[in-house]
This record gives structure tokens, C-alpha cells and sequence, in this order.
């Protein structure tokens, strides 16, 4: 009984109903690539639900440190995005998120020139929370999430894309 009720407590909180649909995470399992990969941390680690900020824990993408390094998540279809999460990692290096920018289209090139969503992360955004939110405003309809960051390593631990599923 303990299980069902914690099932149906999870999917109340997960789902918020709007108009035309419901308000979900709609990046979880699906397909991500990034510039590059440092040791075997690929970019599938930061859509597969677990958001443990440990790099030991296996949980956390990383790239090499490029001029422009970047994450991207591929949604399947167009979706109208109202916000990205962003989990940062709590072992180290945490301030190395600092200058990134969400950008949300359809693009699947476009972690420079599709539209961003919120503003760039700053160090304050960094020292106040483990995870990063920035709403899009307006809401923006892609299927391409990135996360571009310039001559440093990006790292991320999880990225949830929080959209309107149309259902």
C-alpha cells in the first residue's frame, strides 16, 4: 500500500495540468550529444535520472576544454518548453558552470543561435542552489535543449527540460 501511495505521490508531483496539456520532464531517456568527451562521461549521463553532483558516482557528463563546449538533447518532436534545470556538480569545480547559456529550438546546430531561455548562469545562481532553473519567457518550442559554455570544461549532472507534453 506504502508503494502505490508514493507511486501516485510521484506522478501528482511530476505532472502539473494546463490548458492543452500537462507540464512534465520531457527529456528523461532521451538521445544527447556534446563537443566532446572527457574519460567515459558522455552526455547520455546527464538524462538518466540520477542527479548525484559526484563525478565518482558516475552520474555526471564532462567535455574537454574547447573554445566552445556544449550539451545538447534531442526531444524527438517539438515541444513548447517553459523551463530547464540544471544539476550542477557538488564534488569540485562547481563555478565552472558560470557563463552558461540554455538555448531551446529547432536547430539541432543551434547551441549558439537558437533562442535562449533565461538568462547566462551566473556565480551568484551557482553559490545559491545545486540546481540551476532558468524559465523560458516567452515559452519557447524546440526540440533541441542546449547548454553552451566558452573555454572551460562543461560538466552537468542531470538536465530536466520541463515542457508541455500537448496530452
Amino acid at each position: 500500500m506504502y508503494y502505490l501511495l508514493c507511486l501516485v505521490c510521484a506522478l501528482v508531483y511530476l505532472t502539473i495540468p494546463t490548458a492543452t496539456g500537462r507540464i512534465v520532464n520531457l527529456s528523461g531517456g532521451t538521445y544527447a550529444t556534446q563537443s566532446s568527451v572527457y574519460g567515459n562521461k558522455v552526455a547520455e549521463k546527464a538524462v538518466d535520472g540520477r542527479k548525484s553532483g559526484n563525478m565518482n558516482d558516475g552520474s555526471c557528463t564532462h567535455t574537454e576544454n574547447q573554445a566552445v563546449n556544449w550539451w545538447k538533447v534531442d526531444l524527438g518532436k517539438h515541444f513548447k518548453i517553459k523551463y530547464v534545470r540544471l544539476y550542477n556538480r557538488q564534488d569540485c569545480c562547481k563555478e565552472r558552470l558560470n557563463g552558461a547559456n540554455i538555448r531551446v529550438g529547432n536547430n539541432t546546430y543551434g547551441w549558439l543561435t537558437n533562442p535562449q531561455c533565461g538568462g547566462v548562469v551566473t556565480i551568484a545562481d551557482i553559490n545559491n542552489s545545486n540546481v540551476i532553473s532558468r524559465q523560458c519567457t516567452p515559452e519557447i518550442i524546440g526540440r533541441y535543449v542546449s547548454v553552451s559554455l566558452s573555454h572551460e570544461y562543461l560538466s552537468l549532472c542531470e538536465v530536466e527540460v520541463w515542457g508541455d507534453d500537448g496530452n
